[in-house]
C-alpha cells in the first residue's frame, strides 16, 4: 500500500482483522484505519484482535449506509471481498469507495481469481474503471494458501 503512517486508511470488509492489524502498525500513532464489516461476529473478531490500537475505529454497515463523507479516505483497502458481494452490486459498491476516496488517493484491491472462487481481472479493472480510478499497477500470481490472484491499485 505503500503508506507513510499519516494517512486514513478504511478497510472494507476486514472480517477478523487480520489485514487491520497490519494496516494500523504501519500507520501507528499518525494515521488511522477504519474497519468496515456487514458481519458482527467478524467485526467482534477484528475489535479483539485489534483492542491494542488507539488507531482503529469499527463500523457495523453496509457500505450504501456508511455516513462517512466523500474524500475523507487517502486509501481504501479491499482484500479478498469484492468476489463476494452479489455481482450486480459490484460497480455500486466500488464506486461508492471510490467516493470516499479523496483526489489522489487510491483504492488497494487484491482479489482471489480462481473459477470456482474469485473474479477475473478484467472485471476488477472494468469495475475500477466505472468508478473514474485510473490504474497504477497490478500483479497477477498464485499463492500456495490462497490460488490464483489479483493485486491492483488504482487512484482517484
Amino acid at each position: 500500500m505503500n503508506l507513510t503512517g499519516n494517512e486514513r486508511v478504511l478497510d472494507f470488509g476486514c472480517g477478523g482483522g487480520g489485514c487491520a492489524k497490519i494496516i494500523a502498525q504501519a500507520l501507528w500513532p499518525q494515521g488511522y484505519v477504519t474497519c468496515v464489516d456487514t458481519s458482527k461476529y467478524w467485526l467482534n473478531k477484528a475489535k479483539k484482535r485489534l483492542c491494542k490500537f488507539s488507531n482503529v475505529g469499527f463500523l457495523f454497515a453496509d457500505v450504501s449506509r456508511l455516513g462517512i463523507p466523500e474524500g475523507f479516505y487517502d486509501v481504501v483497502s479491499i482484500h479478498f471481498v469484492l468476489h463476494d458481494i452479489e455481482r450486480p452490486k459490484r460497480s455500486e459498491t466500488v464506486k461508492i469507495l471510490a467516493d470516499k476516496l479523496k483526489e489522489g488517493g487510491r483504492l488497494v484491491i487484491k482479489e482471489r481469481t480462481g473459477k470456482k472462487h474469485g473474479m477475473q481481472a478484467e472485471e476488477i479493472e472494468k469495475l475500477a474503471k466505472l468508478a473514474h480510478l485510473r490504474r497504477e499497477r497490478r500483479q497477477i500470481g498464485k499463492s500456495l494458501y490462497h490460488g490464483p490472484f489479483y493485486k491492483g491499485c488504482f487512484v482517484k
